[in-house]
């Protein structure tokens, strides 16, 4: 038999026999350091990336309450779906807002 039957390598499928690879010869706490940074960089490029949309959403509700507010935008008999426009997205951005503190900011908990 040899090593890597008796270890039980050769029994996982051919993506884990690659990913062990790359793992050799790192101790463990190098593997989760690395796992680390990755984790970190990955919350840096999300929270970039929300809060951009954060903005943009914001920004285009800036622009529809001018545009309503100098008649460039007009919607008589239907102030209702004026109200459901603001309504839902403000209900982005606090969703979105709440993305961003539950799960790219929930290390600060432990």
């Amino acid at each position: 038999m040899s090593s890597s039957d008796k270890s039980g390598v050769s029994k996982l499928p051919l993506n884990n026999q690659l990913n062990l690879g790359k793992l050799e010869g790192k101790t463990r706490k190098q593997i989760v350091l690395d796992g680390l940074e990755k984790s970190y960089k990955m919350r840096e490029e999300w929270s970039v990336f929300i809060r951009w949309m954060i903005f943009l959403l914001i920004f285009i509700q800036i622009v529809c309450v001018v545009a309503i507010g100098l008649g460039w935008l007009s919607y008589k008999g239907n102030e209702t779906l004026t109200w459901i426009f603001f309504s839902e997205t403000f209900a982005q951005v606090v969703g979105l807002a709440w993305l961003v503190v539950k799960f790219l900011f929930n290390s600060f908990e432990k």
